[in-house]
C-alpha cells in the first residue's frame, strides 16, 4: 500500500456477522495479500483487524486494514471513541483525535451500503441514512478517499445523494467494478459509488 496515498483502508459493513465473515475471509486469503504487497505476513495482527464494540482488534483504528460496523465507525469519526466511550457519560475527555486522525488519513469503504438503508424500523432506517450521509460529508469535504459500495442502491436513493452532493459542491462518480482500478488519482472532492 506504500504506493497509494492513504495510510489504510476502513471497510465499513451494516452488520458485525459481515464484519466477522469478510474478516475471517481475508485472513484466508492472506497470501494473496501479501503477493500484492498490502499486508506483511511476518505479523498480520499489526495489518488486518475487526473492530466492533466487543471485538477489540482495532480500538482506534490503527491497523492498515479494519473491517467494522457504521456505528463503531460514526462514534470514532464524531468523537466518541469506543475504546473511551464509558468516559463520555461521566464528562471525562477522551483522545477522540488518535482515531480521527487515522480515520482521516486512510480511505473509507462503506459497502453494501443499501442496508445502512434498510435495516430496522423506519426510524433506524432515517438513523441509518443520517449516520451515514454525516460521515459521507465529513470524509470528502476533507479529502478523504470515500467509496460507496453497493449491488443494489436504489435510484431514489442514488438521486438524493447526487442532490446533496451538489448542494455542497461535491461530485460524484458512478463506477463499476473495472473502473475501480482507474482511480487511484481522483480529485479531493468526490464520492465514488461502486
Amino acid at each position: 500500500m506504500d504506493e497509494v496515498p492513504w495510510r489504510g483502508v476502513i471497510h465499513v459493513l451494516p452488520m458485525r456477522s459481515v464484519v466477522t465473515n469478510l474478516y475471517e475471509e481475508t485472513r484466508e486469503r492472506i497470501e494473496c495479500l501479501q503477493k500484492l504487497g498490502i499486508v506483511n505476513s511476518q505479523n498480520l495482527k499489526n495489518d488486518i483487524a475487526e473492530q466492533m464494540m466487543w471485538s477489540h482488534g482495532a480500538l482506534y483504528f490503527e491497523k492498515r486494514i479494519v473491517f467494522t460496523t457504521l456505528d463503531t465507525f460514526c462514534l470514532n469519526l464524531f468523537k466518541v471513541p469506543v475504546a473511551e466511550a464509558w468516559k463520555t457519560g461521566y464528562g471525562l475527555p477522551t483522545r477522540y483525535d488518535v482515531s480521527r486522525g487515522l480515520i482521516y488519513s486512510s480511505a473509507v469503504v462503506f459497502d453494501e451500503s443499501h442496508l445502512f438503508m434498510e435495516l430496522g424500523s423506519a426510524t433506524s432506517n432515517r438513523r441509518g441514512v443520517a449516520a451515514l450521509w454525516a460521515s459521507i460529508q465529513s470524509l470528502v469535504t476533507s479529502g478523504v478517499p470515500t467509496f460507496l459500495m453497493t449491488a443494489t442502491l436504489p435510484p431514489n436513493i442514488l438521486k438524493g445523494i447526487v442532490r446533496h452532493a451538489n448542494n455542497i459542491c461535491l461530485n460524484v462518480i458512478i463506477a463499476t467494478m473495472p473502473d475501480i482500478k482507474n482511480l487511484v488519482d481522483f480529485p479531493d472532492d468526490v464520492i465514488i459509488i461502486c
